[in-house]
């Protein structure tokens, strides 16, 4: 795409037409990487500041030289970010969810656990010294 601008010299008009445009993949991925560099919000500003509505103008985002993006190069882009951001904020939607009910299910375990245990009997000598008579109850009946 070529931009034409209007030259006023000596009261004759000339038209002078500039390359604005991104014309190998090298110029498109530096446009990109300018546009990394601002950010979403400040490319949004500066793309709203423009006067031309055509998708197939020239942009001038920042303040290099040409060749610079067109206006729908720059709108895929922002909508590439805005897609982007939405898919990050839907998976850490999803494992917030998931975080609270595993932690509402080891809540829930935890209070099974410690009711289940409040209603064993209580043994004073632990686990072992009750095996232990047992033991002693089983040897002692077997003898007698």
């Amino acid at each position: 795409m070529r931009r034409r601008t209007a030259m006023n010299d000596r009261n004759d008009m000339h038209i002078m037409t500039i390359n604005m445009m991104p014309k190998t993949p090298e110029d498109e991925k530096s446009m990109r990487a300018k546009l990394d560099r601002l950010g979403p919000e400040e490319v949004r500003s500066r793309l709203n500041r423009t006067i031309e509505l055509d998708p197939n103008e020239a942009v001038p985002i920042d303040d290099t030289p040409p060749p610079w993006p067109r206006r729908k190069f720059v709108e895929d882009w922002l909508n590439e970010q805005r897609v982007a951001a939405d898919r990050l904020q839907r998976s850490n939607r999803r494992w917030a969810i998931v975080a609270a009910v595993a932690s509402i299910v080891a809540a829930i375990l935890a209070a099974w656990s410690s009711n289940r245990n409040r209603n064993r009997p209580c043994n004073a000598a632990g686990p072992a010294a009750s095996s232990m008579a047992g033991a002693i109850s089983a040897a002692g009946n077997a003898t007698g």
